[in-house]
């Protein structure tokens, strides 16, 4: 299993109002999450047909894990790479779905026709929402 890369926590900023003084301010709550991210290679052709299988099969059966709080998708299309992210609310989840997360991946880049080049563990430093 590889190592976690991130030392920091995440910090997620939350709105909360002061009744003291009766104005809203922002106040940091510590919420730690990990990712997980697999670099694809493909054919710029595909990219598309790629991105259907993943919203398709991937994301319904990633849903189905236990801690999954979310997924992006990036994608080069002229060079037909694309990066999955997925997020987990524990670096326990995250591991306890290595095997599962390893079918989906095969699943989804066999379909694709694409080769896995990376998967990589991260924890999250930072996320702040807009």
């Amino acid at each position: 299993m590889p190592a976690v890369r991130a030392l920091h926590v995440p910090t997620i900023w939350r709105r909360e109002l002061d009744l003291v003084r009766g104005v809203g301010c922002f106040a940091p709550e510590v919420v730690p999450m990990f990712a997980r991210v697999s670099t694809f290679q493909g054919s710029p052709e595909r990219v598309d047909e790629g991105i259907k299988i993943a919203e398709e099969q991937a994301l319904p059966a990633a849903k189905a894990l236990e801690g999954f709080k979310g997924m992006l998708m990036l994608v080069d299309r002229d060079a037909g790479k694309s990066i999955a992210v997925t997020l987990w609310e524990s670096e326990e989840a995250m591991n306890a779905s290595v095997e599962a997360a390893n079918k989906i991946r095969g699943d989804v880049a066999s379909a694709a026709g694409e080769q896995i080049v990376s998967v990589e563990q991260y924890e999250v430093a930072i996320d702040v929402p807009v």
